[in-house]
């Protein structure tokens, strides 16, 4: 992934006027109706942030190519309202939209010119405002400074924060190339999920009632299938029988997915699975090790049981009944349907399916009910409330979900393939039960009559449960502990060790151009005799020094690196300048030679990066052949030769094979 986005630099970087051209006609078509639903112009200005943090392209031209497409896209739903007038919307076109419309009209009759502003941050309204705008013989001038003020304040904070995001990225690519891999494929899911929930409320608001009244319709006209619908969309009619039919439906389809998918003996998993497994495995760092624990104790009985009853006695408390009789609903079938998916399916997860541990139950069940009892939350809060704040509940759940389901996954508890069932299995049960609470007397509920206790014993229940020796990640590929002769390491047997830092799959970024064999205290001494220092430690108050952009490398904390998952168990710097320093670090290469343990490293060369004058950080320049230089006179007690490294990729630029090999001096 790393080289297909270091590719895409190189071309933005080799053709900026075609990247702001695709620029302006992403922010030109969100305007467009029908043909915005489909652009994800958020993440596509967002992205243009990272490209300008990266110096692909540059801030101001970014920010003209996003204002003036946004001002095209409205001008010409202005021209259009401007030539036809009224007629343009009362068009059969525009009469599929008449809820957006009259919503548009009562926009700009309320607020007039300032309506295009408000406009910019309201989805569906946007087309039609600019139209009405034309209608209303707004003056083209107005018109004008009015959209590219508004395209200025809606495009300059989406692109700045792209910028803070690109260089996180940066900074991240320091630590792991893992991790920047991590943060990118975080933004770009949060980002869809936001543009998906976004476009599923809007469209899903104006045509609700048109399906409803159609499922009544036909209710009417089949007296025994049709009572299904009457129960479940008439608020005259119980709806417990639908539910619990609804129920029952659900689980045998989940119960026939799941045997076909995995097979009726549940035996081996599918390449689908064993891809994701294996990309979990190789995008492993210290860090996002800890943070996928954190998050996968919210799926843990002991963390959500907890919330479950609390908001259960609290809606109780508050004298909200049917709002608790339906969270009790969607908690009692949740828990019925994943107890009876355990027990009937055997789907070993990855971590038993390595251990040879085959017969396991259905692992999804923790997540199915997690799913429910935190995605009904948002039902709870969200009915009958503004179309934005559903837009902010529903994206909030759906995000806290994904966040389970992929530290799940990444942690080893479930297959991606029996993460995604459990998921949609439970939001599919949420978004039945919430059909018809809000057909059947639901009440507005305030986020905060329920959310902060529930959020409060959510943090103590997880602050509580440790679950980081239950649910540690597990690795099917440990490494034996394998031995060199002395001598025969010295010797050549140095080309069985890896000659890249090993970062993420298939991606070999910096030279391993040190091999030490000896005692890490003794090599560290060595060290700082010849003049390495520890730079300073990696805390809250030296990482505020990024923010110094004029603060000399001695002053800057040097980022944690990942080899094949692990942080470096030695890293030292020799300064050599206010603008440059060269960095040691040292990893267990898991072989001994002569019993000594064998280290490998990198050297490399380090200067200040500035990203826009936002922050200072050190970035490693690729010229791995300058720091060689440092071993020239062997470190105290030690003997030193280069060797050229047999395994050296001739395409990887920067580095000419340069090996140092090192070990103690005879009698030392």
């Amino acid at each position: 992934m790393i080289e297909h986005v270091e590719s895409v630099l190189g071309w933005v970087s080799a053709h900026p006027t075609w990247t702001l051209a695709i620029l302006f006609l992403c922010c030109l078509g969100e305007s467009i109706l029908v043909l915005g639903v489909l652009i994800p112009t958020t993440f596509v200005l967002l992205v243009a942030g990272a490209l300008v943090a990266h110096e692909a392209i540059d801030f101001w031209p970014a920010l003209a190519a996003a204002i003036a497409g946004a001002v095209c896209g409205d001008g010409i739903n202005f021209w259009v309202g401007r030539r036809w007038g009224e007629r343009a919307l009362d068009s059969h076109y525009a009469q599929r939209y008449q809820v957006a419309v009259a919503r548009s009209r009562a926009l700009f009759t309320r607020h007039g010119a300032k309506a295009l502003v408000l406009a910019r941050f309201i989805g569906l309204v946007r087309p039609f405002i600019a139209a009405i705008a034309g209608a209303y013989r707004m003056t083209t001038w107005r018109f004008l400074a009015v959209e590219v003020f508004a395209g200025a304040i809606w495009a300059a904070p989406l692109i700045a924060l792209g910028i803070v995001f690109g260089a996180s990225l940066g900074l991240a690519s320091e630590v792991a190339t893992r991790l920047a891999v991590l943060l990118m494929a975080l933004l770009v899911v949060l980002a869809l999920l936001v543009w998906l929930v976004a476009g599923s409320v809007s469209g899903m608001q104006s045509r609700a009632e048109t399906w409803l009244t159609g499922l009544l319709d036909w209710s009417h006209r089949h007296r025994r299938l049709g009572r299904l619908g009457g129960w479940l969309a008439d608020p005259a009619q119980p709806e417990t029988p639908a539910l619990v039919l609804l129920a029952l439906v659900l689980f045998a389809l989940g119960w026939v997915w799941m045997s076909l998918w995995w097979g009726w003996t549940g035996a081996t998993p599918s390449v689908f699975d064993t891809l994701a497994w294996q990309g979990a495995i190789d995008l492993r760092t210290p860090l996002t090790t800890a943070l996928a624990l954190g998050v996968a104790q919210l799926a843990d009985v002991e963390v959500y049981a907890p919330v479950a009853v609390t908001l259960l006695i609290t809606l109780l408390l508050q004298g909200r009944g049917r709002a608790a009789a339906h969270y009790l609903a969607a908690v009692a079938f949740g828990t019925a349907l994943s107890l009876a998916l355990y027990w009937l399916i055997d789907v070993p997860d990855p971590v038993n399916y390595y251990r040879g541990e085959v017969a396991v139950r259905f692992g999804g069940r923790d997540l199915v009910l997690a799913t429910v009892i935190y995605a009904f939350v948002a039902v709870l809060v969200a009915t009958q409330r503004s179309q934005v704040w559903r837009i902010f509940c529903y994206a909030l759940a759906l995000g806290l979900v994904t966040l389970m389901l992929a530290a799940d996954v990444y942690l080893g508890t479930v297959w991606l393939s029996t993460g995604l069932f459990a998921v949609l299995f439970g939001g599919t049960w949420v978004a039945l039960l919430g059909l018809g609470y809000r057909r059947h007397g639901a009440a507005s509920i305030a986020a905060r009559e329920i959310v902060p206790l529930a959020l409060g014993v959510l943090i103590a229940s997880a602050a509580l449960q440790s679950s980081a020796e239950l649910r540690g990640p597990f690795d099917p590929r440990p490494e034996e502990a394998r031995s060199l002769p002395a001598a025969r390491w010295w010797n050549g047997a140095h080309a069985e060790l890896p000659a890249y830092r090993i970062d993420s799959a298939g991606r070999e970024k910096q030279p391993l151009s040190v091999q030490w064999r000896g005692e890490l205290p003794r090599i560290e001494k060595a060290l700082r005799a010849a003049g390495w220092e520890s730079p300073p430690p990696l805390s809250w108050e030296n990482t505020l020094r990024w923010l110094a952009v004029s603060a000399p490398l001695a002053e800057l904390p040097v980022l944690p690196q990942v080899h094949a998952g692990t942080h470096q168990a030695l890293v030292l710097r020799m300064l050599r300048g206010d603008d440059e320093q060269w960095v040691i670090r040292l990893w267990p290469s898991g072989w001994t030679a002569g019993g000594s343990p064998l280290w490998v490293g990198t050297l490399t060369r380090q200067t200040g990066r500035r990203p826009l004058r936002l922050v200072r950080y050190p970035r490693t320049e690729r010229d791995y052949d300058s720091p060689l230089a440092a071993f020239a006179n062997s470190p105290a007690g030690f003997e030193a030769k280069q060797v050229s490294h047999p395994r050296r990729e001739p395409e990887v630029a920067g580095w000419s094979g340069g090996l140092w090999l090192l070990r103690p001096r005879a009698g030392g």
